[in-house]
């Protein structure tokens, strides 16, 4: 995290880091998100009795080579019923 926050953090939540040098590469980044944005799936998990910390995940697809996973480590879950401060 002490070398690139912004890429680590991208990476912590699943998201994707693009470094670009010119305006040229900035364009065909943009042009790669724009590509990506209508050919990928969001699964999302709500597990019935979260205990409050991290938890791993793990994903796994059965044609590795056909499928390009992007999937965050894990999640926090917080304690619900710990007092919330103003």
């Amino acid at each position: 995290m002490q070398r690139n926050a912004p890429e680590a953090l991208a990476q912590l939540t699943g998201g994707d880091f693009f470094r670009y040098n010119s305006e040229r590469d900035f364009e065909d980044r943009i042009g790669d998100i724009a590509s990506h944005i209508h050919n990928r799936y969001n699964l999302a998990i709500q597990p019935s009795n979260p205990r409050p910390g991290f938890h791993s995940l793990q994903v796994e697809v059965r044609q590795p080579k056909v499928n390009i996973v992007s999937v965050r480590e894990g999640y926090w879950a917080s304690d619900e019923r710990a007092p919330r401060s103003s």
